[in-house]
C-alpha cells in the first residue's frame, strides 16, 4: 500500500510516496495557488529528478534521495542512497538503502559485472591456445 510523507525541507509544499511519486500539496497560502498534482520528472543517466520550489528558488533533487530522506532513517556514516536491484529509476522505498560511497560503488560494480561476466564459451579466449605469447 502506498503511503505519503512530507518531502524533508519542503513540508506543506510537497509530498512523496513510498512508491517514489512526488506531488505538490495544495496550499492556499502559496502565491501561485495550484491544486494538488503529481510532478513531471526529468531523467538523467537513468535517474529520476524532481524540481522543487521554495521561497522563489528552484532545487533539482534526485527522487531516490527524496524517498530515502522521508522513509528510511539515515545513519550518520552513510550519506549515499543505493538502488538495491540496480534499476536507477525504481524508487520504491523497499529498493533503497543508505550506504557509504565505497559500498555504493563496490556493490553496484559487483552486481553489474556478475551479470556481465564472460565464462566458458562466452569468453573471447575460449578454446584458444594462449601458451604461445609474442615477445614483442
Amino acid at each position: 500500500m502506498q503511503t505519503w510523507k512530507d518531502v524533508v525541507g519542503y513540508e506543506g509544499l510537497y509530498a512523496v510516496s513510498s512508491d517514489g511519486v512526488v506531488k505538490s500539496v495544495e496550499n492556499p497560502d502559496r502565491a501561485t495557488h495550484r491544486s494538488e498534482h503529481v510532478l513531471k520528472l526529468s531523467h538523467t543517466c537513468g535517474y529520476s529528478f524532481a524540481t522543487l520550489f521554495k521561497g522563489g528558488k528552484a532545487k533539482r533533487m534526485a527522487v531516490h534521495r527524496i524517498v530515502a530522506l522521508a522513509f528510511i532513517p539515515k545513519l550518520d556514516d552513510k550519506d549515499q542512497v543505493d538502488h538495491i536491484n540496480g534499476i536507477r529509476n525504481d524508487n520504491r522505498v523497499e529498493n533503497l538503502r543508505w550506504c557509504t560511497g565505497l559500498e555504493n560503488n563496490g556493490y553496484s560494480l559487483a552486481r553489474l559485472h556478475k551479470s556481465e561476466s564472460k565464462r566458458g564459451d562466452k569468453n573471447p579466449n575460449y578454446g584458444k591456445d594462449l601458451s604461445e605469447r609474442s615477445n614483442s
